[in-house]
């Protein structure tokens, strides 16, 4: 028995000659050319499947590795203070609440200034980072 199924379609003559003349060519049956091209067609769809999530993926990869080159811009640049505004550390040596001239105390200043710094800079990142997974996300919706 033949796992093959009769059906009937109702096709234009000029295809239906064009089928013939390629099957010839081929040295196949109509019937098996007509069997090859539905199948390629159906797997060409499932491959436009797969290209598409793969498209989508790639994007993302893409996205992702864009927002992680940023971040480690961001951690790189120094967003200078702002000018006019004393930190509280820099108003205490400036007061001269304490002896500006010791060294291990102006050295200990110097490290909280720049982890104050570090602390603003990393809370402009985050507040960055968080605006672009957010956009991600909306774009990924979308």
């Amino acid at each position: 028995m033949s796992n093959k199924k009769l059906v009937s379609f109702r096709l234009p003559d000029d295809l239906m000659q064009d089928l013939r003349t390629q099957a010839n060519h081929n040295g196949i049956s109509v019937t098996e050319l007509v069997s090859r091209l539905l199948r390629q067609g159906l797997y060409h769809r499932e491959d436009d499947k797969q290209n598409e999530e793969e498209q989508v993926n790639a994007l993302v990869d893409r996205r992702i590795a864009s927002l992680e080159e940023k971040l480690q811009d961001l951690k790189m640049s120094k967003q200078p203070t702002q000018s006019g505004t004393l930190t509280a550390l820099q108003a205490l040596l400036t007061q001269s609440i304490i002896d500006p001239d010791n060294i291990e105390i102006k050295s200990r200043l110097t490290q909280l200034e720049k982890m104050h710094e570090s602390n603003l800079e990393m809370k402009t990142h985050i507040t960055q980072i968080e605006q672009m997974v957010e956009r991600l996300i909306a774009q990924a919706k979308a």
